[in-house]
């Protein structure tokens, strides 16, 4: 009969084997958390996972997935799109698309 080991059934393993699988299943996770975030993005002035003052390309108020002419653009489709489903009045539509492109017709 040959000795058992520590590798063997009657010694329990390498004591960092917890360790791996945990790791295991926290990076499983974490991929795929990511892959639905990447399938289905995260909405604008979300904030991600940075939180709401977070920077560039966060959504955040300091910079925005969009910025410029695109992000401008982009918001006024939405100003448009609120308005066609009644949710905001022609008084609100007309001062905000005035202050989105920067007070014309003001």
């Amino acid at each position: 009969m040959m000795p058992m080991g520590p590798w063997m059934m009657g010694g329990g393993g390498p004591w960092w084997g917890w360790l791996v699988m945990l790791l295991f299943w926290v990076a499983l996770i974490l991929a795929v958390v990511w892959g639905v975030r990447l399938i289905f993005g995260v909405p604008a002035g979300r904030g991600g996972w940075c939180g709401p003052m977070a920077g560039e390309g966060h959504g955040g108020p300091r910079g925005g997935r969009h910025s410029g002419e695109e992000g401008r653009h982009e918001a006024l489709e939405i100003l448009r799109q609120r308005y066609a489903r009644g949710e905001i009045s022609r008084e609100e539509f007309l001062r905000l698309r005035d202050d989105l492109e920067g007070g014309k017709g003001a």
